[in-house]
């Protein structure tokens, strides 16, 4: 499992936080360990007197009816990520919380957002609820592979194998467009919010800034304007920098009203790297 994702000063902007840190919680390299038929007792618990063992959650995992938390994957900033199993389905899953003080509404946002995208190229989110102190948590896919930014930068050249990452950038681009389809942008496109399968799929990551242009309530509130407040529907609102520098459009780092054409932009960025 590599975290070097989380220590790279990928720098993201917004208005609504002090801090311009990148949220380093929804992107990670993770490989899940080997299974095997060998159990290691002093990493596990028991179910019963004679029932199997199952893994011991990490020490302050949440507690949600129908999952089963079995490891911690990465902690950031604003929350954690962790590896569970969906009990009624036997899936594995990815769950995610905050931590106390990070935005919730726009962890909800994101979350309904993502859902509303049904593509093969984009996480499926399978459950969104609160725990019992009120803190939202949602479960979805669990993505195991690397990102596309550690691929990039392991390539010996840019020529290195360009078949297979032009193959990747075609699988972007056609979720992107999928995306734009149904009025949402992504407003955060790079090469670290791509995932890679060791089968070759691909998926888009962290819609955390995204915008749905059809829908007057999809930011969160934000000083001077209550949450849900009338925008200007074909743009994000004016003077409001989200993004990462490098990969933004012109008008996108000035603050300025964007639409699709800042993802065009981004993708075009990537295609570059």
């Amino acid at each position: 499992m590599g975290l070097d994702d989380f220590t790279q000063p990928a720098e993201r902007l917004t208005m609504s936080s002090p801090d311009p840190s990148f949220d380093p919680l929804r992107t990670v390299d993770y490989q899940a360990p080997p299974r095997s038929d060998t159990v290691d007792v002093s990493q596990e618990v028991s179910t019963g007197a004679t029932g199997p063992y199952v893994p011991a959650p990490p020490p302050d995992a949440p507690t949600i009816p129908g999952y089963r938390i079995t490891a911690e994957i990465a902690k950031g900033g604003m929350g954690r990520v962790y590896a569970g199993q969906d009990l009624s389905l036997e899936r594995e899953v990815a769950v995610k919380t905050l931590l106390p003080g990070a935005n919730a509404e726009r962890f909800v946002i994101e979350a309904k957002i993502t859902a509303r995208l049904p593509h093969p190229n984009i996480p499926p989110v399978h459950a969104l609820g609160t725990l019992a102190d009120g803190t939202p948590w949602l479960a979805m896919k669990l993505i195991r592979g690397r990102t596309l930014a550690n691929l990039l930068k392991e390539r010996p050249s840019p020529q290195h194998d360009l078949p297979r990452f032009i193959q990747i950038f075609e699988q972007i681009a056609q979720a992107v467009g999928f995306a734009h389809s149904r009025g949402i942008l992504h407003r955060d496109l790079k090469p670290l919010n791509v995932m890679v399968g060791a089968f070759g799929e691909v998926q888009v990551m962290d819609w955390g800034l995204a915008k749905d242009l059809h829908n007057r309530t999809d930011e969160p509130a934000s000083p001077g304007r209550e949450s849900g407040e009338a925008e200007n529907l074909q743009h994000t609102a004016a003077g409001a920098i989200m993004g990462t520098p490098g990969y933004m459009a012109p008008e996108q780092a000035r603050g300025e009203a964007v639409d699709a054409r800042a993802d065009v932009f981004a993708l075009g960025s990537i295609l570059a790297t």
